[in-house]
């Protein structure tokens, strides 16, 4: 069953996880949390994987890390239909505008 596609953009600077759910784009931040807290932690464990492997004279710490849902962007969509407002957000996300 598909369950649709999520947008996870990281912050390395703010340390923060935006999560943006074009089909759940009103609901609280438990329900948000319920849905993609297990899916953030592996986004951000491979992130700091990744980093350790192959720049290892970086340092990226792993505390203090904050998930962010954004919130009222769009009106929510049908599962289906998904990848349509993936694609949107990934050719007009703005990291300046926030959680636009």
């Amino acid at each position: 069953m598909m369950e649709g596609f999520s947008f996870y953009i990281v912050d390395i600077e703010e340390r923060n996880l935006l999560v943006k759910d074009p089909a759940e784009t009103s609901i609280h931040d438990d329900e948000m949390r319920a849905k993609h807290e297990l899916n953030a932690n592996l986004v951000l464990r491979g992130l700091w994987r990744y980093i350790r492997a192959h720049f290892a004279v970086w340092y990226c710490p792993d505390d203090d890390w904050s998930v962010t849902y954004a919130y009222n962007m769009n009106e929510p969509c049908e599962i289906e239909d998904t990848w349509v407002y993936l694609a949107h957000y990934w050719r007009y996300y703005n990291v300046q505008a926030g959680l636009s």
